[in-house]
């Protein structure tokens, strides 16, 4: 079995790092534990917030270290759709049937951060499709630069 690194926000709680310690050891899982510096939201876009509120800044601190999960499962929920592409509301009608939900803010916040004017990972691919209250939403796809992001993935993998 290889070893796995656990990654921790610097200002992690000790509690934190004792409890995901237990759970490993307990399994007999191979790890380090590496701190990993806050990085300000807004200098990488991993999570957008309201630069004139703290209270977002603040959420968006607390979100960061689960938003790359998020925007992973995203993406590759578009990806397995291929040329049918998907909307928003049936991306996140995938995620609420799955055991890991995510609120519906935080997938518009996702497919934003992966969207053309950020990652460029997703696109619209110019088509539209109803949703269940007959409004018309746009289908994304997965871009070039997403496809050869995923295919960077599984190669690191």
């Amino acid at each position: 079995m290889s070893e796995r690194i656990i990654r921790l926000l610097d200002d992690a709680p000790q509690a934190v790092y004792d409890d995901i310690e237990d759970v490993l050891d307990k399994h007999g899982v191979q790890y380090r534990v590496e701190e990993v510096k806050y990085a300000d939201p807004s200098a990488n876009g991993s999570a957008p917030f309201a630069k004139d509120s703290a209270t977002s800044k603040k959420a968006a601190k607390l979100v960061f270290p689960r938003t790359g999960t998020q925007r992973y499962r995203v993406l590759m929920a578009i990806a397995d759709s291929g040329d049918r592409g998907m909307t928003r509301d049936e991306i996140w009608k995938l995620m609420q049937a799955s055991h890991k939900k995510m609120a519906e803010g935080a997938l518009d916040a996702r497919v934003w951060e992966l969207g053309p004017k950020n990652l460029g990972y997703v696109e619209p691919n110019g088509k539209l499709r109803a949703t269940p209250s007959g409004a018309s939403a746009e289908v994304l796809v997965v871009s070039d630069a997403g496809k050869a992001a995923i295919r960077q993935h599984w190669k690191e993998q």
